[in-house]
């Protein structure tokens, strides 16, 4: 997988595609567990809006080559890649 082993080979560094990719995960996965029919802690359907925003993103950013969240983390940790 690329971001885990640079140049020189050292493990650990943590580049901005991968921090993209890990946002939306993370995402994705609570949207589709709080808006499950077998979810103890939230029963709501309008969970499945947010599965809905983060995939047109993902697909908004695939054609403008352009993402919102890669510009919001590169100003929260200035040290991404």
């Amino acid at each position: 997988m690329r971001g885990y082993k640079n140049k020189k080979g050292s493990i650990g560094e943590f580049i901005l595609s991968d921090a993209v990719l890990l946002t939306f995960a993370i995402m994705l996965s609570v949207s589709i567990l709080f808006g499950s029919d077998i979810s103890p802690w939230m029963d709501d359907k309008n969970w499945q809006w947010l599965s809905v925003f983060v995939m047109a993103m993902l697909i908004q950013s695939l054609f403008t080559r352009f993402c919102f969240l890669a510009t919001v983390l590169k100003t929260l940790f200035p040290n991404l890649k």
